[in-house]
C-alpha cells in the first residue's frame, strides 16, 4: 500500500511539471545603459524597448549584460559589470537589491508578471549615461 502511495504522489509531481505548475521561473536581468547620444536601441532589447521608451526620456538604449536567474530564488547573486544583483523570493514577492562594490545601491520587493518589464535604476556611468536594471520573467 506505502509503494501505492508512492507511486501516486510521483505520477500527480510528474503531472504537475508536465503542465508548468512545478516548474521553476526563470528571470532575465538586464543592464542597460540608456543616453540621448544616439537614437539607437539594441536589437537585443525590442521585447522591452516599448516599455523603456514608455517609462524613460532617453532616445538610446543599449544592452552592456544579461544574467539570468532563477525563482524560487534564495538569496541569489548575479554580477553584470560592477553591479552585482541579489534576489530572494518567487516572483509575486521577489526582494532584489543592487550593489555597486560595497555600496547598496537599491534595496526592494518587486511582484514580476509576464510581458511586463521591472524597470530599476537610473545610476550615472562616466560619460554621463544612466545605467539601468531591466527584469524580465520568462
Amino acid at each position: 500500500m506505502r509503494m501505492g502511495r508512492i507511486a501516486s504522489i510521483a505520477l500527480i509531481v510528474t503531472s504537475l511539471l508536465g503542465t508548468g505548475a512545478l516548474a521553476a521561473d526563470t528571470v532575465s536581468v538586464r543592464l542597460v545603459r540608456a543616453s540621448n547620444s544616439d537614437t539607437t536601441i539594441d536589437h537585443s532589447l525590442q521585447d522591452v524597448a516599448q516599455a523603456l521608451q514608455k517609462s524613460l526620456v532617453f532616445k538610446s538604449y543599449r544592452q552592456v549584460a544579461v544574467q539570468k536567474l532563477t525563482l524560487p530564488a534564495q538569496g541569489q547573486s548575479a554580477s553584470l559589470g560592477v553591479y552585482r544583483i541579489t534576489a530572494t523570493g518567487s516572483r509575486d514577492k521577489l526582494l532584489i537589491g543592487i550593489h555597486q562594490g560595497r555600496k547598496a545601491l537599491v534595496n526592494t520587493s518587486v511582484s514580476l508578471k509576464r510581458g511586463k518589464p521591472v524597470i530599476l535604476g537610473g545610476f550615472p556611468d562616466k560619460s554621463g549615461a544612466k545605467m539601468i536594471f531591466v527584469f524580465v520573467l520568462k
